[in-house]
């Protein structure tokens, strides 16, 4: 039996294009599955849009009935928006080291890139970004420090944050899903 032999490496044409082609596709899949990630994250944090329904609804019976009672001669509240209350302080303490850990990881790739000869080191605009991103990151992680540590004794300001952003978890109203569930199950004996 003969064998074949090989080409040398120096002879192979057009395995260069696959040096560049395969690690930019999975570059690309990456970035692709990172903004998946993202979008799914911001979804939950953001009312639904039954939730938002079920708010301008009740905004509007709200209106119905102050115009009916204030009438009467009865006194009427403002009608506030979704009530958001804490989440758990473990959540508030994975998003604080995630947060502060992207804020490190960013000053540590500016200053890899910048310093002693880098890819970047006359381009300035990359370098504001960088910047940017890692005092945005920074400033979020901290936060979620504090919500975190003072967790049952937030400072007013911090307990008016939580309650008109996405840090707090929406409160499910009294009527929801589980009463539902036992309105609708067959009553014992039943089949």
């Amino acid at each position: 039996m003969s064998r074949i032999p090989l080409p040398h490496p120096d002879e192979v044409r057009g395995d260069t294009d696959l040096n560049v082609f395969v690690p930019g596709l999975m570059g690309a899949g990456i970035l692709l599955s990172a903004v998946i990630l993202i979008s799914d994250g911001i979804k939950r944090l953001l009312p639904s849009r039954g939730e938002r329904r079920r708010t301008e609804i009740a905004k509007g019976v709200h209106g119905l009935v102050s115009g009916a009672a204030r009438a009467a001669g009865w006194t009427v509240g403002p009608r506030s928006g979704p009530r958001r209350g804490l989440r758990s302080r473990n959540a508030y303490a994975a998003g604080a080291l995630t947060l502060i850990g992207a804020s490190w990881a960013v000053y540590r790739a500016g200053e890899s890139t910048y310093s002693g000869g880098g890819t970047l080191e006359g381009n300035l605009w990359p370098l504001g970004f960088g910047i940017g991103f890692g005092i945005a990151f920074g400033i979020a992680g901290s936060t979620l420090v504090i919500l975190a540590v003072a967790h049952r004794h937030l400072p007013r300001r911090a307990a008016a944050l939580v309650a008109k952003s996405p840090l707090g978890r929406l409160h499910a109203p009294p009527d929801d899903y589980a009463q539902r569930a036992r309105l609708l199950a067959p009553a014992k004996g039943e089949s």
